[in-house]
C-alpha cells in the first residue's frame, strides 16, 4: 500500500489527468449514470468547476504523490437526513488493488467527523463490486442490509448494500 496518499482539492491544472482517468467504461459501470462515458476534458472542468463551489468542500482528489488518481467525497443529505453524507470514491485502473481507496476512505472520514456536523457516513455499493465493499468494511462500515433490485445499470438490476458508519463507532 502507498503511504504518500492526500486528498486535495482540485484545480484546473487537474483537467486533464482527471480526463484521462475518468475516460475508462470500468469505472463508469461503477458509478451512477449521470457519470458519463466517454469522459471529455469538458466533462473534467464542469466537474471541477462543480466541486469548487461547494462549501463545505465535500468532494476532493485522491493524490498520490503529487499524481491524482482517483476521487473520493459525498453529498450531505437534507432535511431529517441533514446530518448524513452519502459518499462514494473511485479510482483511475491504474491505481486498483493497492490499497489507495482503502487510505483515501480513511483520510475522507476523518475529515467529515472532525470537521463537519456529519454524524453518519453512508454508502450504497453495486453487487457486483466487491472491492468496494472491501474498502467500506476495512474503515469500520457496517453492512446495514441490502436492497435489492436498487440499481439498474447497463440493462441489469443490481442489488446494493448498504453500508454506514456513526461517528461515535469511528476511532480517529
Amino acid at each position: 500500500m502507498s503511504n504518500n496518499i492526500t486528498l486535495q482539492p482540485l484545480g484546473e491544472s487537474d483537467i486533464p489527468r482527471l480526463a484521462e482517468i475518468a475516460n475508462d467504461k470500468r469505472i463508469a459501470d461503477m458509478l451512477r449514470d449521470y457519470f458519463p462515458h466517454p469522459y471529455s476534458k469538458s466533462d473534467a472542468k464542469g466537474y471541477i468547476s462543480f466541486v469548487s463551489e461547494q462549501d463545505p468542500l465535500l468532494n476532493v482528489g485522491i493524490f498520490e504523490g503529487d499524481v491524482l488518481v482517483g476521487i473520493c467525497g459525498g453529498n450531505a443529505l437534507t432535511d431529517v437526513h441533514r446530518y448524513t453524507a452519502e459518499i462514494g470514491y473511485w479510482l483511475g485502473t491504474d491505481a486498483w488493488g493497492r490499497g489507495i481507496a482503502s487510505k483515501a476512505l480513511a483520510l475522507l472520514v476523518a475529515h467529515y467527523f472532525e470537521h463537519t456536523s456529519f454524524v453518519r457516513l453512508q454508502a450504497h455499493v453495486y453487487s457486483n463490486n466487491p472491492a468496494s465493499e472491501q474498502v467500506l468494511i476495512k474503515n469500520g462500515f457496517i453492512k446495514e442490509g441490502v436492497c435489492r433490485k436498487y440499481v439498474y445499470k447497463n440493462g441489469v438490476y443490481l442489488d446494493a448494500p448498504l453500508y454506514a458508519l456513526l461517528k461515535e463507532e469511528w476511532s480517529s
